[in-house]
């Protein structure tokens, strides 16, 4: 660790048309090799919605950015229309689910989901990131169902 550095990344959303373009990952390997940044501090963010939109190129695109070293986040998770199936078939470090679920977490249902999530995120080996997270009640919950991060 140099200056406490070794923990900070950098996340950049990413838009639908750039991920579908077909050359996002090109694009990203040349900045990364113009500025010299570590792929791994990198973590894209994609929102679940966009992955719809043509999931064969999503997916070709991903795993291109993967295999630089790149980390892929998916932004708002659950409200969009990812299957578990194609959600396990994509090459994903990090799902952060999305703040409307965190807003009621004390609910019984969006907390059930969360939990679903946090679990089969674990079982993916994903991090599982919660977003939105603005109470200490909502913090506790959050640790106690085994979220990573918020």
């Amino acid at each position: 660790m140099v200056d406490g550095r070794a923990s900070v990344y950098v996340a950049v959303n990413i838009s639908g048309c750039h991920l579908v373009s077909g050359r996002l990952a090109r694009h990203v390997g040349e900045i990364l090799a113009g500025t010299g940044v570590d792929p791994a501090r990198l973590v894209l963010e994609i929102t679940e919605t966009v992955l719809i939109e043509d999931l064969i190129v999503a997916r070709r695109e991903l795993e291109a950015l993967h295999q630089l070293g790149v980390r892929i986040a998916i932004d708002d998770f659950g409200t969009g229309y990812t299957s578990l199936g194609q959600l396990a078939r994509l090459p994903v470090d990090v799902i952060e689910i999305d703040r409307s679920f965190i807003n009621d977490i004390d609910q019984r249902r969006d907390r059930s989901l969360v939990r679903m999530v946090t679990e089969l995120g674990h079982q993916l080996g994903v991090t599982i990131v919660a977003e939105g997270v603005e109470t200490k009640s909502q913090l506790s919950m959050l640790q106690a169902l085994g979220c990573a991060r918020s």
